[in-house]
């Protein structure tokens, strides 16, 4: 027993050793499985950046060396100064110009004869007397029609502070000045133009296009581009189009830094938008008794509500995902800053939350992730010494794809967590589907194609575009819808857009004009031709 004894007590002396060493180990053990996990996932993240996607887009560049080159004439320049001094001003629904309009239409139709010729191929159908369809029919029906769309109306610019005469369209430094230039006469001339052309070449294509000028798209295109989607459906019978082309995002230089070179941001998307009305009823009364509450009060403390706690970030639910991991393939930032950015924005799995804290800080990134939420009418009290029966206030939401209306709608009543605050929508719009945008994708390497073909120097983006465009009315056909304008400005001349001294460089008026040309003709090769460039050109490893 005394051996047994004396034993047990030399373990009980020697058990604290083991328990460090133990412990030791355990803490190796820790050390090494975190150390693995870390190289792993530090490979894992390289990997992403390391293969992050790209576009790949084979059509040949186009040069003013070109044999069919479309030069911009002093004829086809004094065109479309002609066509931007008409008025065509929507103010609001039921409120527009009609003569202008009017008057504008016959000018098209008498200054591009080969196109309004009655033997011309191409048929007319003037819409609710100011919008313009136009036919090109196609030689093989198995292919599906292409939609190329513009507008006619113009904003108004009542209260602006011009440099220049708001519509004598200008010629100064290499710029026109007018209403209208960027928004979207450039569209509707571009297109006639490149049309004029083509029929002066004997064009006669495979596909059916048609060419669709709304008179209204400023209001909402109910009277013009709703209309002619109703035209084609029922008269033309048409049931699917391969794409759609409209007005919306531009080659923008200064875009993010670090980008060297322009970016053509295709718009792939289109935000919905609603219109909300707040308001709270209560007993009015004399301003030298108030309640504890006053009216202006309560939904002012609602408004502040929504203004603090704004729609929940959708990065990565949208197309907003690949414009970060394409924009990360294009940056050229000094090291590590490079490889820095490719691994955070080819990563979103880990660092969406720190992307988004970034993007949120400036409103037009802000734009880009999430739901907005703008406070734009406030409306309250009739006296200054009675008090307020009735407050209202008016929100604007600009949704982003991967929302619905009725979600906003849900998000802000539960922020706002005040049953008797009332929301009334008054109307909106679901936002768009987005439309295909990968290198699979025959629409898209078309129109982006396009783009990158005349804008040589630039670089391919997808987008969301944050404003509404006559394009819903045709959502019915396709979800191909692109929105791209062929305009090249600098980022800080994006607020002449429906601002003050509207304006579109000279020389990228010729290029609209050459754009519209080689979308027409691109649009009628075959597939396998378009898609099989880019096959190649991934085989090869180009961008």
């Amino acid at each position: 027993m005394q051996q047994l004894h004396t034993l047990l007590i030399q373990q009980a002396a020697e058990q604290p050793g083991v328990n460090c060493i133990r412990k030791l180990s355990m803490a190796r053990t820790a050390l090494v499985t975190i150390a693995c996990l870390a190289g792993l996932l530090s490979f894992l993240l390289l990997l992403n950046s390391l293969n992050s996607r790209s576009i790949r887009l084979t059509l040949r560049p186009c040069a003013k060396s070109d044999e069919d080159f479309i030069q911009l004439t002093e004829e086809r320049l004094a065109r479309f100064q002609r066509g931007l001094r008409f008025r065509t001003v929507s103010y609001d629904i039921g409120r527009q110009d009609t003569q202008q309009l009017a008057e504008m239409v016959s000018f098209i139709r008498s200054s591009f004869p080969r196109v309004h010729s009655a033997k011309s191929s191409v048929k007319l159908t003037v819409i609710n007397q100011y919008s313009l369809l136009y036919k090109v029919q196609g030689s093989d029906s198995s292919l599906l029609p292409a939609l190329l769309m513009s507008h006619l109306d113009v904003v108004p610019t009542d209260g602006q502070n011009w440099t220049k005469p708001h519509f004598d369209a200008v010629v100064e430094d290499g710029y026109i000045y007018a209403r209208g230039t960027i928004d979207d006469k450039v569209g509707v001339f571009g297109i006639l133009e490149a049309m004029e052309y083509l029929l002066a070449k004997d064009w006669k294509p495979k596909r059916t296009f048609y060419i669709a000028f709304g008179h209204d798209e400023e209001i909402h295109g109910f009277q013009g581009a709703a209309r002619i989607a109703e035209h084609l459906r029922t008269v033309e019978k048409v049931q699917k189009l391969e794409f759609v082309s409209d007005e919306g995002m531009v080659v923008l230089d200064g875009f993010v830094p670090g980008l060297s070179a322009p970016a053509i941001i295709i718009g792939v998307s289109e935000k919905g938008y609603v219109n909300l009305r707040l308001s709270y009823n209560s007993t009015p009364g004399h301003s030298s008794m108030p309640p504890a509450e006053s009216v202006i009060g309560v939904l002012a403390r609602a408004v502040a509500r929504l203004e603090a706690s704004q729609q929940p970030s959708q990065l990565g639910n949208g197309p907003e995902k690949a414009i970060l991991e394409l924009l990360s393939t294009y940056l050229k930032l000094p090291f590590p800053a490079n490889i820095a950015a490719r691994v955070v924005l080819n990563n979103l799995w880990l660092f969406k939350p720190l992307v988004s804290y970034a993007l949120s800080r400036n409103p037009p990134t802000n734009a880009l992730i999430r739901t907005t939420t703008a406070v734009t009418m406030f409306n309250a009290g009739i006296k200054h010494n009675v008090l307020a029966s009735s407050a209202q206030a008016v929100v604007n939401h600009r949704i982003h794809p991967s929302q619905t209306i009725q979600q906003v709608v849900d998000h802000d009543r539960q922020v706002i967590a005040d049953p008797r605050i009332q929301i009334e929508i008054l109307d909106g719009i679901e936002a768009s589907p987005v439309a295909d945008c990968e290198e699979s994708s025959y629409a898209f390497q078309v129109v982006a194609g396009t783009a990158q073909q005349v804008f040589t120097d630039g670089r391919v983006l997808p987008g969301i575009f944050v404003a509404k465009t006559d394009t819903n009315h045709y959502l019915q056909f396709t979800r191909n819808v692109y929105r791209f304008t062929p305009n090249h400005i600098h980022m800080r001349d994006a607020n002449r857009y429906h601002g003050v001294d509207e304006r579109i460089g000279v020389t990228v008026f010729e290029k609209a004009i050459n754009f519209y040309y080689h979308l027409l003709r691109n649009a009628d090769l075959p597939r396998e031709q378009v898609l099989g460039g880019a096959a190649a050109a991934a085989r090869q490893g180009e961008l």
